[in-house]
């Protein structure tokens, strides 16, 4: 049987689904109690995998999946709060950069956004001191808890790999993420969040992955 060859992953399954609401869920399978679900969207198949938020969960997805996943593209779409002051909520980016310590993996533009730099981060950021001091050190523009790890996976899998990502906050919420999730949901769940992950789904051919 004939795998999927575009692999979806996402932290939290509402992040994908406006692209889930225009498919058609052809299978459903476990692999290594990992539950992988196959989506028709276009004549594509889309395999979707949920991640659960954070570096622990990722990567432990990623290493249980592993041997099921090749022979196609890698795309992570989900949310990340602002790092730099001049970005809005409800922007969208392609990313293509990705930073966590003092690794840095180059990713090649994968759709018609504009393009941004997104630091990984093991911890939520709570306060604005922290905040400047990421945005300082590494000059990304973005941060969120998985995308590194998806490009290392990619990397280590030689597959190409596609980063989107909206923003949800400002990095420097605290307690007000569950307030800033919900108006995420909300943009989510329009109109315009379908058609930019159609855009990113039908473009995943020009993407490729690169080492800096």
């Amino acid at each position: 049987m004939q795998k999927p060859n575009i692999f979806l992953f996402t932290a939290f399954e509402g992040e994908v689904k406006p692209i889930l609401n225009l498919s058609t869920m052809i299978s459903e399978t476990v692999f290594n109690n990992i539950k992988i679900r196959t989506f028709d969207f276009d004549n594509r198949k889309i395999n979707v995998l949920i991640t659960g938020m954070g570096k622990k969960k990722t990567k432990k997805i990623l290493s249980d999946v592993s041997d099921f996943i090749e022979n196609g593209v890698i795309i992570n779409i989900g949310t990340a709060g602002a790092l730099n002051n001049k970005l809005q909520i409800g922007d969208w980016f392609s990313v293509n950069k990705v930073f966590s310590d003092d690794k840095v993996i180059g990713i090649d533009n994968c759709s018609a956004f504009h393009t941004a730099s997104i630091l990984t981060s093991d911890s939520e950021i709570t306060n604005e001191e922290i905040k400047q001091k990421h945005h300082e050190k590494y000059y990304a523009d973005l941060v969120d808890m998985e995308s590194f790890h998806i490009a290392e996976f990619a990397k280590q899998k030689n597959m190409p790999c596609c980063i989107v990502k909206m923003i949800s906050d400002h990095a420097n919420e605290g307690t007000n993420t569950i307030s800033a999730l919900k108006g995420t949901m909300k943009i989510y769940y329009n109109p315009q969040a379908a058609e930019i992950f159609a855009k990113v789904i039908k473009n995943y051919k020009t993407n490729q992955l690169s080492l800096i």
